[in-house]
């Protein structure tokens, strides 16, 4: 009888300790923070991109290029020795970086090779809608176009320099008009936005050195001076002023309530879709670029070969 009780006891007793274990498994708060990787180099990284958390390139001085498999960091043959200031892609197979000179390497998934661009001026970023609609930006004014058979320039209506360009291309039904495409480029002295048929100047923000979106309604533009702009539709208005915190360089978001802007002195800010904060990023160093495939999966890359994560 007492063997009864006590069975019929612990039978009754066991859903409610396993509810407590699972309740107290699943509200225990993740940590997340930056934290230093380790790349085996010292190069001046410039910029980063990937395709997911385990495919992840950074390209920097010297024709340094580094690929993250998920695991480490290695280096990769470029075949060149000049400075590299940026890349983007389309897939892991297709992948562009740029550089002084007009220097443009595409990576077909096996190597590196150069493209002829057309031009000899630096090239600055590179940023593309598609495989067959690429932009890449730099000195004097430049744009160039790759429509998937090669490079273009293109009339941009300014002879300053251009550091930056982001843009997207939302096509819900065919007979949407072409505003649902745009790019912006942002330079020394405006960003220019381009809408299928010419670039346009919009005024601010000058000094420019990023730029990304959400979509077209919701643009982030960053300055040498730290300060963010914002817009949301046709104009851009101050988001966050840099109180001294130095140049911001680089600016990437997963949704247009996570973005986070990298720059000076190891600067390191996140919008959550209403307030800009500073982050902890552990160092000082100066960050040029930052990329992630997540919100919680996030990397930024600077001085000394210094790549930092984002994650638990």
């Amino acid at each position: 009888m007492t063997f009864k009780c006590f069975k019929h006891s612990t039978l009754f007793l066991l859903p409610v300790v396993l509810c407590i274990l699972v309740v107290s498994c699943t509200t225990d708060p993740v940590e997340y923070q930056w934290k230093r990787q380790t790349t085996g180099s010292t190069s001046y990284l410039r910029g980063i991109w990937g395709t997911s958390s385990h495919n992840v390139f950074a390209v920097g001085d010297g024709g340094t290029i580094l690929h993250f498999d998920g695991s480490g960091w290695s280096g990769m043959n470029s075949g060149t020795t000049l400075s590299l200031q940026d890349l983007w892609g389309s897939s892991d197979k297709d992948i562009f970086a740029v550089g002084p000179g007009g220097l443009v390497l595409h990576y077909d998934g096996t190597a590196w090779s150069t493209m002829a661009s057309g031009t000899t001026v630096s090239l600055f970023d590179v940023y593309g809608t598609s495989a067959s609609d690429v932009y890449a930006v730099g000195a004097g004014g430049t744009i160039l176009h790759y429509d998937g058979q090669g490079w273009n320039q293109m009339e941009s209506g300014t002879t300053q320099n251009l550091r930056a360009v982001w843009g997207t291309r939302s096509r819900i039904h065919p007979a949407v008009p072409q505003s649902l495409f745009g790019v912006f480029a942002v330079g020394l002295t405006s960003l220019r936005h381009y809408d299928g048929e010419q670039w346009n100047g919009m005024g601010s923000p000058a000094q420019g050195l990023g730029v990304w979106g959400a979509n077209l309604n919701d643009v982030f533009a960053i300055t040498s001076k730290g300060d963010i702009f914002h817009s949301e539709g046709d104009t851009f208005q101050v988001s966050w002023t840099g109180q001294a915190s130095g140049y911001l360089h680089g600016i990437w978001g997963s949704s247009g309530q996570d973005v986070f802007a990298v720059g000076y002195g190891g600067t390191i800010l996140h919008y959550d879709g209403a307030n800009w904060s500073r982050m902890s990023s552990g160092t000082s160093i100066v960050l040029n670029s930052v990329w992630g495939s997540a919100e919680n999966d996030v990397f930024a890359v600077g001085f000394n070969g210094t790549i930092l994560h984002y994650g638990p």
